[in-house]
């Protein structure tokens, strides 16, 4: 009997936290007589134990184990059905055939190529470490090359001994390793150097583009050093938040004045640029990349969670590297849009209206919808119950300094007192 693919719900951002948490979307494959990975059905339990306990910077924080256990409903296209929960996708099902729905303000996309299989040397094992992107890259992989057993786990923290030499155990009976750019820190581990020599190491790079939702940032306490959850937050409801400002007034905040003063427009051609930096970086093309995802209008739900159509088109030139012919471009490969399940950043209207893509004032956060003054009062709450104190809150990495927040929304507000 053919174990069955198990599918975790789950993602970390940046250098990955704990192996645990396979990547959204992603799959432990067992194939009977494996070995290299076959044991993974029994180990889950252990690891979803694991998982809760461990640090993450990427939504949804406490799923990461949670199993899909029902079928999602077939082109509804990311909505919510009216319960305001997020459709579910079924375990053996979940990489293997829901075709994702293009995005509102999309562009045209050419006829595709039908699906032709690839020959290659047969039975490599591949195995696809990633942050939460890594599952959807995997799904595509195992689509093109259907002879190979293809994987994914997520980059291992650097101070996880045990998950960096589970990662070690992996490679030792991997062909291939598909890994994210930033993979050095592991080469630096005996037992992972030994077991890739003479392998091939596929790099890969994290689709980041903030282009579209310049509001979203990570929080930090300062006191203890967690990020705050939930993890996406508003830059500007967190100015408003450490400054004492009544929820009521925060809404006049999000302006085209303020969007303008903030940077919020000019963000695009950074965006491309870092993009660019990194593909270059995993020696792919970008031009050739970039030039089909723009077709697609929005293709972010946020600034880490790139549409399925991103990831496969990334896999697709990853393929090539690993085999695949030049036609496999323009073959339709659908997999299930599994990062349309979490939290959804709306591309606020302004925003929208210069990048011409569809724009709402609508948040997704844990499976409910919120309008702007909703959205306000959830994330002024979320902040009270966990008792974090205006003066405890930092935002991590921001393109925008202290002192221009102070500026520019404090002048907004006593201009609307």
């Amino acid at each position: 009997m053919v174990p069955e693919p198990i599918t975790i719900l789950g993602c970390m951002f940046g250098p990955a936290y704990d192996l645990t948490t396979l990547a959204c979307g992603g799959t432990v494959s067992a194939r009977p007589g494996r070995g290299w990975l076959s044991r993974s059905r029994s180990r889950v339990s252990q690891l979803i134990t694991k998982a809760d306990h461990a640090p993450k910077a990427c939504e949804p924080e406490r799923e990461v184990a949670a199993l899909w256990v029902a079928e999602a409903p077939a082109g509804d296209g990311g909505a919510l059905p009216p319960n305001g929960e997020a459709p579910a996708v079924s375990c053996a099902e979940a990489i293997a055939s829901e075709p994702s729905t293009p995005p509102p303000g999309g562009g045209d996309r050419e006829a595709p190529t039908p699906l032709a299989r690839v020959r290659t040397q047969p039975n490599r094992r591949i195995l696809v470490s990633s942050n939460c992107q890594a599952g959807g890259i995997a799904a595509a992989l195992r689509t093109i090359f259907p002879e190979d057993d293809v994987a994914a786990m997520p980059m291992p923290d650097p101070q996880d001994n045990d998950a960096i030499a589970h990662l070690a155990q992996q490679l030792a009976f991997s062909d291939i390793w598909v890994s994210h750019v930033d993979h050095g820190y592991l080469l630096n581990v005996p037992e992972v150097a030994a077991n890739v020599v003479g392998k091939q190491i596929v790099k890969i790079p994290h689709i980041s583009f903030d282009a579209f939702h310049p509001d979203l940032c990570y929080v930090r306490q300062a006191s203890c050093g967690e990020i705050v959850v939930p993890h996406y937050n508003s830059r500007i409801i967190v100015w408003a938040y450490r400054n004492g400002i009544d929820p009521n007034d925060v809404a006049g905040l999000f302006d085209e004045d303020v969007f303008d003063k903030l940077g919020y427009f000019n963000r695009w051609d950074e965006s491309v640029r870092h993009l660019r930096w990194i593909f270059e970086m995993c020696e792919l093309d970008f031009s050739r990349f970039f030039l089909r995802i723009k077709r697609l209008g929005n293709f972010m739900y946020s600034t880490n969670h790139p549409r399925a159509q991103v990831i496969v088109d990334l896999a697709k030139l990853v393929s090539l590297q690993m085999g695949a012919p030049e036609s496999i471009i323009d073959v339709e490969i659908d997999i299930v849009d599994a990062l349309a399940h979490l939290d959804i950043w709306p591309v606020y209207p302004q925003i929208g209206d210069r990048l011409g893509v569809a724009s709402s004032f609508r948040w997704k956060r844990n499976n409910l919808m919120y309008n702007a003054s909703e959205f306000i009062d959830n994330s002024y709450n979320e902040f009270h119950l966990q008792g974090i104190a205006p003066d405890d809150l930092k935002i991590v990495e921001s393109f925008i300094d202290d002192l221009t927040l102070d500026r520019v929304l404090g002048e907004r507000i006593e201009q609307d007192r």
